[in-house]
């Protein structure tokens, strides 16, 4: 590996392990559904400790501080904000800056954020059956550019035997 390679794999383990880089939770991501009003969504993720967080959405200004005593097992500090309700279904985005150590404004975003109804479904193995698999699945496949602010999200099946912050992996649907 040249010099260059060196300073560039250096840099960027500085990035993800020392700097404090804010991130959001591995399940927040672009075009999610958030819980509509009356709920209050929380946005939260990893950030330097003691540093100001500040969270903008919707014209609105959020601030909190990351917590170390709410650390990850990667010894991240957790910064969490809670939304005001939000009735109006969207598109957003979602938009967190924090000071860096070395003077500049890390700023990272999720776009296509909707609010709306959220469903947790799970059970046994059933719950893992194919669209394609069901009754009229042709026609119901066909149907399905009707409902374009409808979003599926897929958790690994990943067990974990102590209590994790995040998911411990997400499935690409």
């Amino acid at each position: 590996m040249g010099v260059s390679g060196v300073v560039t794999l250096t840099f960027l383990l500085s990035l993800s392990c020392s700097d404090g880089v804010p991130r959001f939770a591995n399940y927040l991501q672009d075009h999610m559904v958030l819980q509509r009003a009356p709920q209050r969504a929380v946005i939260w993720g990893f950030g330097d400790e003691t540093k100001l967080t500040t969270l903008r959405f919707n014209d609105k200004i959020y601030t909190t501080v990351s917590r170390k005593e709410r650390a990850n097992n990667l010894g991240e500090s957790i910064w969490s904000v809670t939304l005001d309700p939000v009735s109006d279904e969207g598109p957003y985005d979602i938009q967190v800056t924090q000071p860096l150590a070395n003077g500049t404004l890390a700023t990272i975003t999720l776009h296509d954020v909707l609010f709306g109804d959220v469903w947790i479904c799970s059970g046994q193995s059933n719950m893992q059956m194919a669209v394609i698999d069901i009754f009229n699945a042709t026609e119901e496949i066909s149907n399905a550019g009707k409902y374009p602010k409808i979003r599926v999200f897929t958790a690994a099946l990943k067990p974990s035997d102590t209590p994790v912050e995040e998911l411990l992996g997400i499935v690409e649907n």
